[in-house]
């Protein structure tokens, strides 16, 4: 469970959007992996196709930088905005370009559950038109992105 002050934005604006649209509930089944990453369940919830976000991840010397944008209710890109800096598990991008594809080849339906202003957001692998897999290199060669659909989930 993550809290991200950057979707407290994108959270007040699906909600007015949601009041003004009507918005179809699908029925979503995702992977919850379990903390120690060795098992997984699927989770069946309600929710809302609330839009995209995309990730570009690189590597500057001993730090791996994040960078996110999000195109919520298609009303366009945000421009791309870092989310983190942290210590790389390694400096070679490479390597950390499979780990993340062993991740994704284990739980290819992986749901990550973020809470926003009341509002729960399940995040979920999924290919970009055009793109066989949400995961794939930069043309530098030098990162990589992830794309991911949002979900709000709809409570019972």
């Amino acid at each position: 469970m993550v809290k991200s002050r950057g979707l407290i934005l994108i959270a007040v604006i699906f909600t007015v959007s949601m009041s003004l649209f009507a918005q179809e509930i699908e029925r979503v089944t995702f992977q919850e992996v379990n903390p120690n990453g060795r098992s997984s369940r699927d989770v069946t919830v309600n929710a809302i196709h609330m839009g995209w976000e995309q990730q570009r991840i690189t590597i500057e010397g001993n730090l791996q930088i994040t960078y996110r944008s999000w195109n919520i209710l298609d009303q366009g890109w945000t421009e791309w905005e870092i989310v983190q800096r942290s210590p790389a598990l390694t400096t070679n991008i490479s390597e950390q370009y499979q780990a993340v594809l062993e991740v994704f080849y284990s739980y290819p339906r992986a749901g990550l559950r973020i809470f926003s202003d009341g509002i729960e957001i399940i995040r979920m692998w999924h290919p970009p038109n055009g793109k066989p897999f949400p995961i794939w290199w930069a043309e530098d060669g030098r990162s990589y992105y992830a794309f991911f659909k949002l979900y709000a989930i709809v409570p019972n």
